[in-house]
């Protein structure tokens, strides 16, 4: 019997702990906030919500606003607050990065696709404020970001800060995608020829044999990279794919079964047949992407 109520006993006075550590890093929060506030927008309040909004650029009289179940392009950039000032660490301006010390080359500096339904609430609730071709600044509190969990940079209990361009409100994804891409497989492409699943092909050379099908195995040498001419993939040695083991993206297989043996093709893949709505590496979620396939 003493053993349980000694044990009933930590376990109250450990969640006491918990519950005490939490209200610890919420209040730190407060305070760093205040202090960032006071040092920076000593006149600005939130809104009933607890945002902070700072319009930087407003939007087009006739611009059109997010939709809560569509997508939308955007730039942004992502700071933490470090004492009275910001400490940016992720952005899709090569120049912000450069002077925020933050540049990496493998990364692909160019305007997102952000699904708003999935997005934290302070941003949803920002973008409802906005219009295509405004630039807002929002000051998001973690209640309304990631809260008491650590979000990779983020940590649990923090302030995020967010400007954010609205370069366009896109009601349906896979109508845009169709667009730009015959656009681009248009003017720059020779001979381009769409193919299944919403893909462009371009291919140079007759080739040796028959087009490979299902359960081929082909060796290939590849260059992958997107509209505005960035490299985000090159093979070093060839690869092996067998068509139909699903080991490479949709859009290559398919590409493959359009080719013999000896023809290079470039293809263009929505990002429904590439890496979908997740994204690799540079590749962000809904990209669409370019590869050049030599079937050797």
């Amino acid at each position: 019997m003493k053993r349980q109520l000694l044990f009933l006993l930590s376990a109250v006075m450990f969640l006491g702990a918990c519950k005490k550590d939490e209200t610890d890093y919420a209040a730190e929060e407060q305070k760093k906030l205040d202090y960032y506030l006071a040092r920076n927008y000593p006149d600005l309040t939130p809104d009933a919500n607890g945002l902070y909004t700072i319009p930087l650029k407003e939007g087009n009289q006739n611009g059109l606003k997010p939709l809560k179940d569509g997508y939308v392009l955007v730039e942004f950039t992502s700071s933490l607050i470090s004492s009275n000032s910001e400490n940016t660490f992720a952005t899709t301006d090569i120049t912000t990065a450069q002077l925020n010390g933050i540049y990496k080359s493998s990364i692909h500096y160019a305007p997102v696709i952000w699904k708003v339904s999935d997005l934290i609430e302070g941003l949803k609730l920002g973008l409802d404020k906005m219009k295509e071709g405004g630039v807002y600044k929002f000051i998001i509190p973690s209640k309304l970001a990631y809260g008491s969990t650590d979000n990779g940079n983020i940590k649990k209990y923090s302030t995020v800060i967010m400007t954010v361009t609205l370069n366009k409100v896109i009601d349906n994804l896979s109508t845009y995608q169709e667009d730009l891409i015959s656009n681009y497989a248009t003017n720059n492409m020779t001979n381009a020829q769409s193919i299944d699943n919403g893909m462009y092909i371009s291919i140079k050379g007759t080739g040796e044999g028959d087009k490979y099908v299902d359960g081929n195995t082909v060796s290939t040498n590849y260059k992958g990279y997107f509209m505005d001419d960035f490299v985000f993939d090159k093979s070093s040695s060839p690869l092996k794919v067998t068509i139909g083991e699903g080991k490479v993206i949709k859009g290559y297989e398919e590409a493959l079964k359009h080719m013999k043996k000896g023809q290079t093709a470039t293809v263009i893949i929505p990002h429904k047949m590439g890496y979908g709505e997740d994204g690799s590496g540079a590749i962000q979620p809904y990209d669409i992407i370019i590869f050049e396939i030599t079937a050797i």
